[in-house]
């Protein structure tokens, strides 16, 4: 039942009204579509690499020395092993932290 003035259409008339685009356009506008995905997708990859590739270097140097403590606790290697291994990691970890600027009072 249509109301005299009232613009009503189904679904089907609404389709039947827009206009048509061409095969390549469809294509054109989905590949923009895919290659913005693809590009914001290596943004984030790189952001999220960067703000957790120094922590996690951090938590990683803490879970081997926990593995050398436990080591160390169950006979497997010898205090001297564990306080080189522990002399050699905090050598990594200090030439790894950049030094602070020396101040000219010094």
């Amino acid at each position: 039942m249509r109301h005299p003035g009232i613009a009503m259409y189904t679904p089907i008339e609404m389709l039947a009204q827009t206009a048509r685009s061409s095969p390549s356009q469809i294509f054109f506008v989905v590949g923009l579509l895919i290659g913005a995905a693809v590009v914001l997708g290596l943004v984030i990859l790189l952001v999220r690499r960067r703000m957790l590739g120094k922590e996690s270097a951090g938590a990683e140097e803490a879970g081997l020395m926990d593995q050398l403590r436990h080591l160390r606790d169950s006979g497997e290697i010898t205090p001297e092993e564990f306080d080189a291994a522990r002399k050699s990691m905090v050598a990594r970890m200090t030439r790894d932290t950049p030094k602070p600027p020396k101040s000219s009072s010094e």
